[in-house]
């Protein structure tokens, strides 16, 4: 189970979505932290003072914008994550980014799209699919994180 550290003006939305992320990712806890509050991270020289959580099974998930990075989450292989939420974020966007970091640390792949676009063309029917436009781009993120997701389970 993963600990989440939630800093942000609305984190019922955020737990709300933690809520609907699919097993083994949807069993958590979390504590609230107040505004600026760092919990359990420490700034990243590589990252432009990005938050990172390298401790096991943990989450940061945070309301901020770092100008200096274009980097919008970071997660570190059996250890922790850090997800930052941007006022422009939709809730399917932030589900996705916080799925996303989640398999990064079980050790699956999902940052490379060359590694998506490779599970899309093995099957012919996805490759007709995708060729026709009738999925959006979170579309196919969030059927390949399931498929990555099934690998684990």
């Amino acid at each position: 189970m993963f600990r989440h550290y939630i800093e942000c003006q609305d984190p019922g939305r955020i737990i709300s979505l933690l809520k609907n992320l699919p097993a083994p990712f949807s069993s958590f806890s979390y504590t609230l932290l107040p505004q600026y509050d760092l919990g359990p991270t420490t700034p990243s020289d590589q990252y432009g003072g990005f938050p990172e959580c390298q401790l096991h099974k943990t989450g940061y998930i945070f309301f901020r914008n770092f100008p200096t990075t274009a980097i919008r989450g970071l997660a570190f292989p059996g250890g922790g994550l850090s997800v930052m939420i941007t006022p422009a974020d939709t809730d399917e966007t932030i589900r996705l980014r916080i799925w996303h970091e989640l398999l990064h640390t079980v050790q699956q792949p999902g940052q490379n799209p060359d590694d998506m676009d490779a599970w899309i063309n093995d099957n012919l029917f996805r490759r007709i699919v995708r060729w026709l436009g009738i999925l959006s781009e979170e579309t196919w993120q969030r059927l390949y994180y399931d498929y990555l997701t099934g690998l684990i389970e």
